[in-house]
């Protein structure tokens, strides 16, 4: 049903009859959109030994990363 129309017509019909209709985005778009920038919601952290990380705060504890920042500190080993 919903590949019969394109993002921008879905966009028109869902503000002709006012209803709450919004995309799947990909991560990448979601967080370029500017409800993301403008509350600066992800933050890229630099990490010696992992290079730059995207950092995304949450309300479960997202705080944590931002510390982590500026201490300095690495994130933990990926697992294998």
């Amino acid at each position: 049903m919903f590949a019969a129309r394109t993002l921008s017509e879905w966009a028109d019909f869902g503000q002709r009859v006012d209803c709450c209709l919004q995309p799947a985005l990909e991560i990448d778009e979601a967080l370029a959109s500017p409800h993301a920038q403008d509350r600066s919601i992800a933050w890229d952290m630099k990490s010696p030994s992992w290079g730059v990380l995207r950092q995304v705060w949450t309300h479960a504890g997202g705080h944590v990363a931002h510390i982590h920042q500026e201490e300095g500190k690495e994130p933990p080993p990926l697992q294998k």
